[in-house]
């Protein structure tokens, strides 16, 4: 979605998904909704693997609430 926190961080859809964390590795969607709670409108980096690309890089994020759609 245009402004969402994932648009504004560079995400694309269906090319890019997340892999995981400088500290972690996201096995499942809920391990991934669970970090981005704790990082509410804070500066979450993520590694994110480009499908088209086939290649991976460092994205950072800020999850927020109020950004004007659905979901963080």
């Amino acid at each position: 979605m245009p402004s969402s926190p994932a648009s504004t961080a560079g995400l694309q859809s269906n090319l890019d998904y997340i892999i995981g964390t400088p500290t972690a590795i996201v096995h499942d969607e809920s391990e991934f909704l669970r970090l981005v709670e704790g990082y509410l409108d804070r500066s979450l980096q993520l590694y994110v693997y480009n499908y088209k690309l086939d290649e991976t890089r460092e994205v950072t994020i800020v999850p927020s609430v109020g950004w004007g759609g659905e979901g963080r």
